[in-house]
């Protein structure tokens, strides 16, 4: 608000006001004393009893329309009290206007303290006078020599602000202007930005770190629920990666933005010890219903519900594994037939005499001669499956020796 002030201003009223009227109404013409105002301006008034002067209510005029003054009521501790026709209305500085509206000095009783600006050699100068004649001149050079910008300079240096005193901060979480000073929330450093079910990943490529609620997803998450997104960026205009991982931090996706193709690569999620299972479970890679079929020469297998063992048969373990020599030579006769029950393949050996024949048959009735021997006699060996038959016959000698590995 601006003060409005006049010489010798005064006036007489021209009816009686209230204790609560905020108007009153000067004789004729006698408002033209006073300052015309316009907004936001006033001046002080001082009304006073012409029966009793020690009687008065100063006031502050904020409009004024020919005659009619209209006022704020009780200023500077004065009581509103009622006044009649022929009071009288002055325009006084009063003591609240001065304190209100012209400078103190401490320990001084400045008056009419007045100042004035020039300029000498370029250079501006401002110059301050008081009541008592006394100048005061601040000049440019001064100021330039109180404090200089190398002084400023130091004093950022020895704060170890290095040059960030002298950056601009960032205007928001997103802003990735070159230079800037970042504060928290830059960028999503110490406070995450936080991301709602209105947003879209595919949109996000300004680097920082955002979060979001399961209940309030944005749309193209790898899974639902809760998480927290860190988008990288090679160039500001090159390529982009997201990185997301769930709140309970056990599973972890990747995506990669082309910026040539405008394409986002599928979301890839990295696996660990910790979520092995899952990745089996969710890629179906263990389907129960599925068997092993053990096949022919082994034995076990089953449905993938629980771990599996398939082993080699008896019947197919290679010939000499787990199995002796042993001398059956006093257990044998010629032309008797034995039957091989250990359920695996054994290997027979005879010394044969003249005109001895060893044969092996799979029913007992079909035989195949394996070995003939001459006139003098011989050696010979060969191999019986499990549960064929095998036998020694003679058109002269009897064997000589029998083995067996079994």
């Amino acid at each position: 608000m601006s003060l409005k002030l006049s010489n010798n201003a005064s006036g007489i009223l021209a009816m009686a006001i209230s204790d609560s009227a905020t108007s009153l109404t000067l004789r004729s013409g006698h408002g033209s004393r006073f300052p015309a105002l316009g907004p936001e301006d006033w001046f002080p008034i001082a009304v006073v009893r012409a029966s009793d002067p020690m009687q008065f209510e100063i006031m502050r005029c904020i409009a004024r329309t020919l005659d009619t003054l209209t006022v704020e009521r009780a200023q500077e501790g004065t009581a509103a009290i009622t006044f009649s026709a022929g009071d009288v209305v002055e325009l006084r500085l009063t003591a609240g206007t001065l304190e209100e509206n012209f400078p103190q000095v401490e320990g001084r009783n400045a008056k009419n303290l007045r100042f004035s600006v020039d300029s000498v050699g370029g250079k501006p100068e401002l110059k301050f006078k008081s009541g008592y004649g006394e100048e005061t001149v601040v000049r440019q050079s001064d100021i330039e020599d109180v404090v200089r910008q190398s002084d400023i300079e130091d004093v950022v240096r020895s704060s170890e602000l290095g040059t960030a005193a002298t950056h601009d901060v960032t205007t928001s979480p997103t802003d990735t202007t070159d230079g800037r000073v970042l504060t928290v929330g830059s960028l999503g450093l110490g406070n995450p930005i936080t991301l709602t079910s209105s947003d879209d990943l595919n949109n996000i490529r300004s680097p920082g770190i955002y979060r979001h609620t399961g209940g309030n997803a944005p749309a193209n998450t790898p899974i639902p629920g809760a998480g927290i997104v860190t988008v990288f960026r090679g160039a500001p205009s090159g390529f982009v990666v997201q990185v997301w991982l769930d709140r309970g931090g056990q599973r972890n996706f990747q995506r990669a933005f082309n910026n040539d193709t405008g394409v986002w690569s599928s979301w890839v999620e990295f696996y660990s010890a910790s979520n092995i299972d899952k990745l089996i479970s969710d890629a179906n890679l263990v389907q129960t219903s599925r068997t092993i079929s053990p096949g022919t020469g082994l034995t076990g297998g089953g449905d993938l519900s629980a771990n599996r063992t398939i082993s080699i048969a008896t019947s197919h373990i290679p010939i000499g594994v787990g199995q002796t020599w042993r001398d059956v030579t006093s257990s044998r006769s010629t032309s008797t037939i034995y039957t091989n029950t250990v359920g695996r393949p054994i290997y027979v050996a005879i010394t044969m005499g003249a005109g001895g024949i060893a044969e092996v048959s799979e029913d007992g009735t079909n035989w195949v001669s394996v070995w003939t021997a001459g006139a003098t006699g011989s050696s010979c060996s060969f191999i019986v499956p499990a549960g064929y038959r095998y036998r020694y016959r003679t058109t002269n000698s009897s064997f000589v020796y029998w083995a067996e590995l079994r």
